[in-house]
């Protein structure tokens, strides 16, 4: 093996091996040498082990695709509008009325009135314990009657037809209630405008071409060729907030996405406008990221994910994630999570907020308890985003091929080199000597 060694040294391409070996060099050369050669080739197969581990640490990279990418190809964003007051005082009182003529019970008008006024905890859970007897007297007067708590604050909270006053879609008048419809939220029952986030909206999403086309697109910027509508605050049916003001919650998202407390959200005034203008950005994924596993890549392409009651994003997916949760850890659920125990490509929004006060409407409306709210796309373009693989095999071997020629000249070549002289020949030599020996004991015995 010596041998084969000396006669790697000499005949290699690899930097510095013949100086190994070589017989006019002093001993203190040949262990300089020997220093140096072991040193670079330390430093060398560390390069390319951290270059390995790197490619397979972080094998996808996300970069911009391009800045001209038509806004024709969005969806338009989900808006979703709620009342501070979560229960109409007209129908509190007609509801408190009608509750106390049940004879089983002994609590009069105002005192259900009172009682109804707790309803509003249904959508936030940090009450006081002081409001404990209150409650349970509530719960009395709902099982005496046979009504549910939530099909009751349904019933109680303001319809979009009388929080909607007038909607303008792509500059024409249309009826409100066919452009918004009531959807349980964490801030009560909301009116939410091209929303489709359920799986009962959209059967089968990954196959249902139709089902997309229903959602809403714009091919304009600006306000005008958007989404407007003035807003009813009814200030004088105000008869239980969670918020000590008189407004809307405005919530803007992704259409597939359920309005929870995590989503983007502005607070409305009254006698006031509210530009929303949103700038869409699309991420995409080239076909070659489809090979890697999925915890590989950290992120699941249509299909390959199915959540329980909603399209898959994974907003939803931390949506229904945390009901689970809720109900396995409580064994029971919040108000706006009844409805799931009752029975796309990737968007993300930037909004923009501009806050302007007015009082003479440009039409004509003069704003008392009104407010305006206007939402649209601030470009024609945006950006496209591509996430593809950062690391193929051919990189990943150029890399360490660098690193190994530029350290100490190994290439392929080099390979093969090691491989004759200290596989090949050493195996040749091997049957050779065993080939002597067998003609010689061939001769002997004859």
């Amino acid at each position: 093996m010596k041998r084969h060694f000396e006669e790697f040294c000499l005949n290699t391409y690899a930097h510095g091996f013949k100086y190994l070996t070589l017989n006019n060099i002093s001993l203190l050369e040949r262990r300089t040498w020997s220093i140096i050669i072991t040193l670079f080739l330390a430093v060398s197969f560390y390069c390319s082990f951290l270059t390995w581990f790197e490619a397979f640490e972080k094998q996808t990279v996300t970069v911009p695709d391009t800045p001209n990418y038509p806004i024709s190809n969005f969806f338009f964003p989900a808006v979703t509008i709620c009342n501070f007051n979560v229960i109409s005082k007209s129908r509190a009182l007609k509801t408190s009325k009608n509750l106390s003529k049940n004879k089983t019970q002994n609590f009069s008008p105002k005192e259900i009135e009172t009682k109804l006024h707790l309803l509003k905890y249904l959508t936030d859970v940090h009450y006081s314990p002081l409001h404990q007897n209150d409650l349970n007297k509530l719960h009395v007067v709902l099982e005496n009657n046979k009504i549910e708590a939530s099909s009751l604050l349904k019933y109680l909270s303001p319809t979009c037809t009388e929080m909607m006053q007038r909607c303008t879609w792509k500059g024409q008048h249309m009826d409100c209630g066919v452009l918004f419809k009531s959807i349980v939220t964490p801030y009560g029952v909301c009116c939410s405008f091209n929303y489709f986030g359920f799986k009962e909206n959209v059967k089968n999403f990954t196959k249902d071409i139709t089902a997309i086309e229903t959602l809403k697109r714009v091919s304009a910027t600006g306000y005008l060729t958007s989404l407007e509508t003035v807003v009813n605050t009814l200030s004088e049916d105000y008869f239980a907030t969670i918020v000590p003001s008189i407004g809307h919650k405005i919530i803007v998202h992704f259409p597939y996405d359920f309005p929870d407390r995590n989503s983007q959200m502005l607070l409305q005034y009254i006698q006031g406008l509210i530009l929303v203008s949103v700038n869409p950005s699309l991420y995409r994924t080239d076909v070659n990221v489809n090979s890697l596993d999925i915890n590989l890549r950290k992120c699941a392409f249509m299909g390959e994910k199915q959540l329980d009651y909603f399209a898959y994003t994974y907003h939803n997916c931390m949506s229904e994630c945390r009901a689970h949760l809720i109900k396995d850890f409580c064994g029971c659920v919040p108000f706006y999570y009844l409805q799931f125990y009752e029975n796309l490509s990737k968007y993300t929004y930037v909004i923009y907020i501009i806050f302007r006060k007015f009082y003479c409407y440009s039409v004509g409306v003069k704003l008392n308890n009104q407010s305006v709210v206007r939402v649209f796309f601030d470009d024609l373009v945006s950006t496209r985003y591509t996430t593809s693989l950062q690391h193929y095999w051919h990189t990943i071997l150029g890399r360490i091929g660098g690193v190994l020629g530029l350290l100490i000249g190994f290439s392929t070549t080099s390979l093969i080199e090691i491989l004759y002289f200290f596989v090949i020949r050493p195996i040749i030599d091997i049957l050779f000597q065993y080939r002597i020996i067998f003609l010689y004991v061939k001769g002997s015995y004859k």
